[in-house]
């Protein structure tokens, strides 16, 4: 879990470590961020979030159901092409990469 403290938090963000997860994952919704993806690892739980208007991804570490580290993340770390879990407007989900195939 160490990756997802490489990087500084977003400023909008800094307020959410130490919150417990619940009402974390309410206030990242309500900024703007879509759930993307979670991973159950050693000691705790690394989801990511993506914000489309600012088209920006968050890693976020959960241990003991509260928010340990938020840490900016590559973009392809939330998984472009991949609908959000929950929350966010369809125009700020993320958007499926060009597909040639067709």
């Amino acid at each position: 879990m160490a990756a997802a403290a490489a990087h500084a938090p977003p400023a909008d963000l800094r307020d959410l470590a130490g919150a417990r997860a619940a009402g974390g994952e309410a206030q990242l919704l309500a900024r703007g961020y879509a759930l993307v993806r979670v991973e159950t690892m050693r000691g705790g739980k690394l989801s990511r979030w993506w914000n489309g208007k600012r088209r920006q991804c968050v890693a976020v570490t959960t241990v003991n159901g509260r928010y340990q580290t938020i840490a900016t993340a590559a973009p392809g770390a939330c998984g472009h092409g991949l609908k959000p879990i929950v929350g966010g407007r369809e125009r700020d989900r993320i958007r499926p990469e060009i597909d040639n195939t067709r």
